[in-house]
């Protein structure tokens, strides 16, 4: 019942067909840059460009302008994390909190020791003659020797805490104070206070009972606040504080004040950093928001290169003179799933969304408009609707491609689908088979004879539209009616201990499985039931990738290779960081992807090795060219056991013969050809391999 299968981007597993063969040992991996992710929530640097970022992972740091990210030391004895992270003028960074105290590197971030503050620390900055001045409940503490001794005094008999320092041109400190309200009582603290002697007298500034979370000073010494009442502004020692936010982007949702080494004010919003300069009545924007994440840390370097740590996206970097920010870190994203447009671009689902990287300027773009943070398993394109589908934990979804939002089409959590060219998908979901008959029109919960009501993880079909899937501790059912009655596959199916995460099938019609727990398992066309396959040592399959070699990918073993259509399987994996493979990929040029728990990797030594034709083909084999969809041209390749007359023919849906490929004598072995399509419309094609008393259908794809 089982014959040549259809090989789709959009099935559960991506189909390759490439004219190579492989030296499965000699295959290397290298790790792409990006996508990125993580939670940001400080970023500094010094001065001779070392950048360190406090993030969900941790403190890290880069010494080459953000290409490259590694641990910072570890200063978190801290058990509630850093309060705040800034850099005084000898390049020692600092970093605390209220309850552990205040914590210095000397060695960037190799090394981090308590200082002799005594007390919590809640915010800090650097101030002139080398020192450091550092707020904490009530109190401000200032040291003059790299924090080996302090000088503290209490700002206020409130008890709050002290959220924002900073100094003015003529070296008074100033510090915003916590404001505490309450239903049943007054409220107290808050306000703006000024110090004239170094730190050790104070006196209110206004905005009393006001929290002011952040200060800083421009070039003329105008003060800046920001403060439940937004970013206000007043003149140096004077409590008349202004509005003053016209030109920072999203000023309701303003989250830092700083100054720039240039000395003017700057202030960081989570749609954008604007500057306040003193020969200017208004903010500049002088870097936009970030792709579709929102700012959380920002560092403007006038003239050099500026930084913005993002809440879901890790850190990004704006050179000096560009207009657009690009991801440089700090964690690889886990990517689950990889699909390609019509025009090759990448795409990958992730733990957290899609992202696409662009071809011209190596970006990545967060393209998750309508998706949201959702875990994605499955992405990819669709020739028949022109459009991108995406399988994720809260539904199946399409792109709308002029707005680039994704738009549900089933709610429940899908894991797969599949399109036949009638137009027709069908849904793996935790709860069965959803399918429409319309393209995406309507949609059915399908209650089919036979099948359990089970999570279905993968969905392939062969050419007559027979329909293969795998199900959660129920094994591989296959249905020959487009999903109404299903049978089981094998008569005493040992996959009915496991849960079946991955399912191809090859051009002659075997069948592979993968499981959770006891790695892959095959059926041969006409066989009766399934046989494990013990080379593959990895305990859960998550994805196959079958083509003129076969690849395997695992979650605990990284990928694996065969070279004999499924026979025996080698471990590949010189250069894979990572061995939790969730994904398998191949581009339009050849190049492999591996989406792992790590990030992305491409192997691009995949025609290195052995060549076709020095492994006598066993059958007569007609393979699926490569790549399909295809635009304008595509690779069909095929074997012969012997030498014969060989015909090799393109048909339309119409059965009129629209090219010969090949018409004549050839030898025995591996042969490929190129068909060119570019005089043909787009449509459904049909490659007919012919010799003697035997021939090969495949059906081909055009997409211009």
């Amino acid at each position: 019942m089982r014959r040549t299968i259809r090989y789709y981007i959009l099935s559960a597993f991506i189909l390759g067909v490439l004219a190579f063969s492989l030296n499965a040992q000699t295959l290397s991996w290298s790790g792409m840059k990006g996508p990125f992710a993580g939670s940001v929530q400080f970023i500094t640097a010094d001065r001779s460009g070392y950048v360190y970022v406090a993030s969900d992972v941790g403190l890290q740091c880069s010494t080459d302008g953000g290409s490259s990210w590694q641990p910072a030391g570890n200063p978190f004895r801290l058990t509630y994390g850093g309060s705040f992270l800034f850099v005084d003028s000898s390049d020692n960074a600092y970093t605390g909190n209220i309850t552990e105290g205040l914590f210095k590197t000397t060695d960037r971030g190799l090394s981090w020791n308590r200082t002799s503050l005594q007390g919590g620390a809640v915010c800090g900055a650097a101030i002139s003659g080398g020192r450091v001045c550092i707020g904490g409940r009530q109190t401000v503490a200032i040291s003059s020797d790299g924090g080996n001794t302090w000088s503290a005094t209490q700002v206020t008999s409130s008890p709050v805490k002290v959220l924002a320092v900073a100094e003015d041109k003529s070296g008074d400190i100033y510090a915003g104070l916590q404001a505490v309200s309450s239903r049943n009582a007054p409220s107290y603290g808050g306000g703006v206070y000024i110090s004239q002697d170094s730190g050790k007298t104070w006196q209110s500034c206004g905005m009393s009972l006001i929290s002011v979370s952040g200060i800083t000073v421009d070039g003329a010494g105008r003060i800046y606040i920001l403060s439940d009442a937004g970013v206000l502004s007043a003149p140096p020692r004077d409590s008349n504080w202004t509005q003053d936010e016209y030109g920072i982007p999203d000023p309701s949702h303003a989250l830092a004040l700083m100054t720039d080494r240039s000395g003017e004010a700057v202030a960081v919003s989570d749609a954008g950093i604007a500057v306040r300069s003193a020969a200017l009545q208004y903010w500049n924007i002088v870097a936009p928001a970030v792709s579709s994440s929102s700012i959380t840390a920002g560092f403007y370097t006038p003239g050099g290169t500026s930084y913005a740590g993002t809440d879901v996206d890790g850190v990004f970097l704006l050179p000096k003179d560009s207009t657009s920010w690009s991801q440089c870190g700090i964690r690889p994203a886990a990517v689950t799933s990889i699909g390609f447009d019509k025009s090759w671009n990448l795409y990958v689902g992730t733990s957290d969304g899609v992202y696409r990287l662009e071809s011209n300027t190596g970006r990545w773009i967060r393209n998750s408009n309508g998706l949201g943070h959702s875990t994605v398993y499955r992405i990819g394109y669709s020739p028949y609707n022109a459009r991108m589908y995406a399988a994720t934990m809260d539904g199946f979804y399409f792109q709308n491609s002029a707005t680039k939002y994704w738009n549900p089409l089933v709610t429940q959590w899908s894991y797969n689908f599949i399109e036949l060219p009638d137009r027709s998908i069908y849904v793996g979901t935790s709860g069965g088979i959803a399918s429409s008959a319309s393209g995406g029109g309507i949609w059915n919960y399908q209650l089919p004879v036979g099948l359990p009501v089970s999570s279905i993880y993968a969905i392939v079909a062969d050419s007559s539209d027979n329909l293969y899937a795998a199900t959660a501790y129920a094994g591989v059912f296959e249905s020959t009616d487009r999903g109404n009655f299903w049978t089981q596959t094998g008569y005493s199916s040992p996959l009915l201990f496991y849960t079946v995460k991955s399912l191809a099938m090859d051009a002659t019609g075997d069948l592979f499985a993968g499981t959770d727990t006891s790695g892959a398992f095959m059926m041969a066309e006409g066989g009766r039931d399934w046989t494990h396959i013990p080379s593959i040592t990895g305990k859960q399959v998550t994805s196959f990738l079958l083509g003129n070699a076969y690849f395997a990918g695992t979650t605990d073993r990284g990928v694996f290779v065969s070279t004999d259509r499924g026979a025996n399987w080698v471990s590949s994996n010189i250069g894979l960081a990572d061995t939790s493979v969730s994904a398998l990929a191949f581009d339009q040029n050849g190049n492999l992807y591996a989406g792992t728990a790590g990030g992305l990797f491409r192997s691009s030594g995949v025609i290195d090795g052995v060549h076709a034709s020095d492994v006598m083909p066993a059958s007569f084999f007609l393979r699926q060219n490569y790549p399909n969809p295809f635009n304008p041209t595509t690779v069909v390749s095929y074997e012969l056991p012997t030498a014969a007359f060989v015909e090799l023919k393109v048909y339309d849906v119409l059965g009129r013969d629209v090219a010969t490929l090949v018409d004549g004598v050839q030898r025995s072995g591996s042969h490929q050809v190129v068909f060119d399509g570019s005089k043909l419309p787009s449509g459904v094609y049909f490659c007919r391999l012919a010799s003697l008393n035997q021939s090969r259908v495949m059906k081909m794809v055009l997409v211009k």
